[in-house]
């Protein structure tokens, strides 16, 4: 839907009667200074290319609220979201209390870009982002470290990546004061060029901060529309963004989604009590969220056993390669992790190259025919079919993997955690007979 008289574009996701909406993110993306390209309205008022982008990068996570109607930012209107985003410039004629008060109430709040070029005249603000820009001295590719690559924004960044973009410095801005996650290597830019400013060389370049009961996400990347067409910067975003909203799994309404039928298995803390833990490690779960640590083990649904039936789950690795799987149809555990291998079958999940301990492998029996896994630090969704002796297995929409075992045909589901962060979020079966 398009307000093109209000500035405000909706991304509107199918919810029926009772079912819990996606969190509503507010996409501000005012110019009161400087106009970048990537944020330029069409004449007819047709969304900005950074709009679009953010818009289908966070489908089926948040809805996207776009707009560059500074009234969206009254204290009443706030109350219709779960975060901001701002993509602006110059000082605004807003009430920056009322954005305060909401992230401090728990709201969360994400800045790109020039969020630092904006608002220089508020304290208020100043304490919010953690910064202003101080000027621009590059514009090339450059190397960029991952100073925490355990967060979900850089799980999937590696040590360190390159990129061409224009590369930020900042004011009035405290190491202390944030979590850097990201910062420019200088040795991949010529310090001495005209512009610089920063003696001490700290080249922050996205960060996090607690800020009330909220939480703030900034990265300064995002100039060029090259940079917000990689999947390395969407992921970034996205998750930084959904950081700030404590990453709560979305619902998704069954009428809408086409899972008549599914029982949902994992949801929110603490865990049913049917979920029990074999061998070292175990699960945290959070907000619906299944996270493994420690291992070899094995957390199972204790002694509900499944004839023919529909898996359905998401995962996500904290870093390539992170192993773990799904078991299905083991008929016993016996306080050991092991029986599950050797009586019913592990739906691998691991790297991406298809072989016998790949992703979307029957462990040990059978490859995929490939693996189409996203990145580490978004999420994947599988789907595991067993009818009789017949197993298929798809992974992200595609059917990777068709399999005729000879084990039980009945057993309990299980996951495995395997001395890597991997994460479970919306795990729920259909029973077909």
């Amino acid at each position: 839907m398009k307000r093109i008289a209000m500035g405000l574009a909706i991304l509107t996701t199918g919810v029926t009667a009772g079912a819990k909406p996606l969190p509503r993110v507010l996409f501000m993306t005012h110019s009161a200074g400087f106009h970048h390209q990537v944020v330029t309205r069409s004449p007819d008022g047709s969304l900005s290319y950074a709009e679009k982008q953010l818009q289908a990068a966070a489908k089926g996570r948040f809805d996207v609220v776009a707009t560059q109607d500074l009234g969206e930012l009254s204290r009443d209107k706030l109350k219709g979201y779960q975060a901001v985003v701002f993509y602006t410039t110059g000082e605004l004629p807003i009430d920056v209390e009322a954005l305060s008060d909401f992230v401090k109430a728990g709201g969360g709040f994400a800045g790109i870009h020039s969020a630092t070029d904006t608002l220089y005249k508020s304290p208020v603000y100043h304490d919010l982002i953690g910064g202003y820009f101080d000027g621009h001295p590059w514009h090339q590719k450059v190397r960029i470290k991952v100073e925490d690559p355990k967060h979900p924004a850089t799980a999937h960044l590696g040590s360190s990546f390159e990129i061409a973009d224009e590369i930020y410095q900042f004011k009035d801005w405290d190491r202390k004061k944030v979590r850097v996650l990201l910062s420019l290597d200088p040795e991949s830019v010529d310090l001495t060029k005209q512009g610089v400013k920063r003696a001490d060389h700290d080249f922050a370049n996205a960060w996090t901060s607690e800020y009330g009961k909220g939480r703030v996400f900034y990265t300064a990347l995002g100039h060029r529309e090259e940079v917000w067409a990689d999947p390395r910067f969407l992921t970034h975003l996205v998750n930084g963004i959904a950081w700030t909203l404590r990453d709560a799994p979305p619902a998704r309404p069954a009428a809408a989604t086409g899972e008549e039928g599914f029982t949902w298995l994992l949801q929110a803390a603490p865990p049913p009590p049917e979920w029990k833990q074999a061998g070292p490690g175990g699960f945290k779960l959070d907000n619906g969220v299944a996270t493994a640590n420690g291992g070899m083990g094995l957390w199972y649904l204790d002694g509900r056993k499944y004839k023919d039936f529909v898996l359905r789950l998401e995962y996500r690795q904290g870093k390539p390669s992170a192993n773990s799987g799904v078991y299905v149809r083991f008929p016993r555990v016996d306080g050991t992790p092991n029986l599950p291998i050797d009586e019913g079958y592990e739906i691998q999940i691991y790297s991406g190259e298809p072989a016998k301990n790949s992703t979307g492998a029957i462990y040990s029996f059978q490859p995929p025919s490939e693996v189409p896994q996203k990145l580490p630090g978004e999420w994947n969704d599988m789907e595991i079919t067993a009818v009789g002796q017949k197993y298929t297995v798809r992974l992200n929409g595609k059917t990777i993997n068709t399999y005729t075992g000879s084990r039980a045909l009945e057993g309990m589901i299980g996951l495995q955690n395997h001395s890597d962060e991997v994460s479970f979020r919306n795990v729920r079966v259909k029973e077909l007979r």
